[in-house]
């Protein structure tokens, strides 16, 4: 396995590293409308925060981020089932560094 470093980060590099491949979520490509049931108190409180436009923008954002939160784990998975389980410092590091 090789590395390389972002910041004093040392980071696994693998040329089959789909899971971590996500430049599909920020192509804009066509939108597509879709029908989906959410908790009304949720609803009502992005409803009050955006105000009558946003509300595509912000499922949009949401629904990005997650993928990318699973495409990161599936990444760690496939680190640590070729690799071994990944240090516990490294992790809480980066769990520091998403989570700003």
């Amino acid at each position: 396995m090789s590395f390389f470093y972002h910041g004093d980060m040392a980071i696994p590099k693998h040329a089959h590293m789909n899971p971590a491949d996500d430049s599909f979520l920020f192509d804009p490509g066509p939108n597509v409308r879709i029908s989906a049931t959410v908790p009304k108190n949720i609803l009502l409180q992005v409803r009050g925060a955006l105000g009558k436009r946003g509300l595509s923008a912000f499922v949009t954002k949401a629904l990005r981020r997650e993928l990318i939160r699973i495409n990161r784990a599936k990444y760690v998975a496939m680190v640590e089932s070729e690799s071994g389980p990944l240090p516990e410092a490294l992790l809480a590091r980066a769990r520091r560094i998403l989570s700003q």
